[in-house]
């Protein structure tokens, strides 16, 4: 039996630091051009029977959705997800959300160009599972249970009426307590201590479809340590990267793309009316250093698969969060 109970309680103390965006359908993005109009967006002058066909219709075709995704096989033994990554952004700058951030080495954007799919990707998830929550099919049996399985996850802090579903990988679970540490591959962040009645098998078209959130790092610089072998960003340092990206919407340039499926990124936002590079920025205020990065590593083209989950960069940095924390104990005692 694999046991993550003695990683959880290292971090137990020692909580990540994340920025985190938990709805990432409530965007500031204008798509008042392109998004499907609902009732709600209906003129004044659209007669009552009109309205009324309208409404019988989304009801019809939700429930003809319905009934189509419940005929479809549960997944009960993968183990990756497929990512929508590529080349292809390379050298080019795109308008983002960023819904996750740890530090500046390491944050989760969303492009704007796919929120609106996502948007509709992420109602569907949500009422399927809303409907048949409760049905045995969908419920995982302990036995089940596994490192780096694929599963979908009730978002504790949604209510119980609407719950919000996030698909989701195992990283670590302890049997006796009957709770896992889950990734949620979506948001690009982690949850610990995570009951197993909150979680329900996959089905087919939840799973295949593609993982677009883009996992990013700020190039050529470096956190400022004493210790040149010391990696690690320093509170202050995270804290200034926090408060220049929150309630932006940023640009961001695609450098290169890095073994791991991580971007290197120059990331543009507005800060007092001025538009700035945040990668500078961090170095004017003394919270980060240049660094030269090798232009003889060429990295290899990733194949959108993570065949070897332990490769994602916010899963690396979930297992070198709980080294680290292991190392203060050690040097405390």
């Amino acid at each position: 039996m694999f046991l993550g109970q003695s990683f959880s309680h290292r971090l137990a103390n020692y909580p990540p630091r994340v920025s985190f965006h938990p709805n990432v359908s409530q965007t500031k993005f204008d798509y008042s051009n392109s998004r499907i109009r609902s009732k709600s967006c209906l003129k004044s002058s659209t007669c009552a029977t009109e309205q009324i066909l309208f409404c019988q219709n989304t009801i019809d075709n939700k429930s003809s959705k319905l009934a189509e995704y419940q005929l479809e096989s549960i997944v009960n033994k993968s183990f990756s997800y497929k990512y929508h990554i590529s080349n292809q952004l390379v050298k080019q700058t795109c308008e983002c959300m960023i819904i996750a951030a740890f530090n500046p080495h390491c944050f989760t954007i969303q492009l704007k160009q796919n929120a609106i799919e996502f948007d509709r990707f992420q109602r569907d998830i949500n009422e399927f599972y809303n409907e048949f929550r409760n049905e045995t099919r969908y419920l995982i049996p302990i036995e089940t249970i596994a490192k780096y399985l694929c599963v979908i996850c009730a978002d504790p802090n949604s209510t119980e009426k609407d719950l919000i579903w996030n698909r989701s990988q195992i990283l670590d679970y302890d049997l006796t307590d009957q709770t896992v540490n889950l990734f949620y591959v979506d948001l690009g962040t982690w949850e610990e201590y995570v009951p197993i009645n909150r979680l329900r098998f996959l089905i087919e078209s939840f799973h295949e479809y593609p993982v677009c959130s883009l996992t990013c790092r700020l190039s050529h610089i470096a956190p400022i340590n004493t210790n040149e072998n010391d990696s690690t960003w320093p509170s202050d340092a995270i804290d200034q990267f926090l408060a220049v990206i929150d309630q932006v919407l940023p640009e961001i340039e695609f450098l290169s793309l890095d073994n791991d499926g991580g971007y290197q990124t120059n990331l543009f936002v507005v800060n007092s009316g001025q538009y700035i590079c945040v990668n500078d920025y961090m170095i004017h205020i003394k919270k980060a250093q240049p660094m030269i990065q090798n232009q003889e590593e060429k990295p290899r083209e990733f194949d959108g698969n993570y065949t070897n989950p332990n490769i994602h960069p916010v899963i690396a940095l979930y297992y070198r969060l709980g080294e680290c924390v292991r190392v203060l104990f050690d040097l405390r005692k």
